[in-house]
């Protein structure tokens, strides 16, 4: 759908919250100073909420949709689409079964923070994906010493908070998620490769990720990924331990 189809849509503002487009989120009661149980206890409601609700109609469906698809990347569309539906900021769409994203969501497992930024300013509810995907430390800290659970927790389509912990850079990030107990897959190399994070690529490979000639999404390997973007340091480093 293009933002000049979205903008010429005759519906009225989404009433998210009523209809259960929402995704419960970590964070959603910060900036009315929430403790962090307050926070979690909020989450677990609105996941219960979300699955027992339906959208209001196909136009709706449709637009929350090409929403969180243009989340994953096309920052323009986002602006156009949140000016046009301000409420699209909170809105999550079902994949498959029980796999909801929303638009910040799909950009934190993106990496992409410009887009991320645009959507909490206009009203989103942060969570421990984000949080972790930007690197903010203190927050990620304060979710999990609240309650250690959420450290199995996984973001859209089962992305894990390594993953989006490698996509920040921070290498602190990711070591207090070890430490606590967050699992490492291959996928979190991949994810420190494509952001062109040299510090956290060494870190991963010296924990014991080894499949340096994995393939993204693209068919690309991660010394492909690393050369297209003239980034010499991570090839080399990636070549030391076995990429061709």
């Amino acid at each position: 759908m293009s933002s000049e189809e979205t903008r010429g849509m005759n519906s009225p503002s989404l009433d998210c919250g009523r209809r259960g487009f929402l995704r419960g989120s970590l964070l959603g009661g910060v900036a009315l100073g929430l403790t962090a149980p307050a926070i979690l206890k909020a989450q677990d409601q609105n996941e219960r909420k979300l699955k027992n609700d339906a959208p209001d109609s196909a136009k709706e469906r449709e637009l929350v949709k090409a929403f969180v698809g243009a989340s994953h990347g096309q920052l323009t569309q986002v602006v156009e689409m949140l000016a046009a539906h301000p409420s699209l900021a909170n809105a999550g769409w079902a994949w498959r079964g029980d796999d909801w994203e929303t638009g910040l969501g799909a950009a934190s497992h993106m990496g992409r923070a410009d887009i991320a930024t645009v959507l909490i300013d206009q009203g989103a509810r942060p969570d421990i994906f984000w949080a972790a995907m930007a690197g903010e430390t203190d927050v990620v800290r304060a979710l999990i010493g609240s309650n250690a659970g959420i450290i199995k927790h996984r973001g859209p389509h089962g992305i894990s908070l390594q993953f989006h912990a490698a996509l920040s850079g921070e290498v602190d990030v990711a070591d207090f998620l070890l430490a606590s107990g967050a699992e490492l897959d291959e996928s979190t190399l991949r994810a420190a490769v494509q952001q062109g994070h040299y510090d956290m690529t060494a870190w991963l490979l010296a924990r014991g990720m080894r499949d340096v000639n994995q393939k993204d999404f693209s068919d690309n390997t991660l010394l492909q990924i690393a050369t297209s973007r003239s980034d010499g340091a991570i090839a080399d480093l990636l070549r030391q331990h076995g990429a061709r």
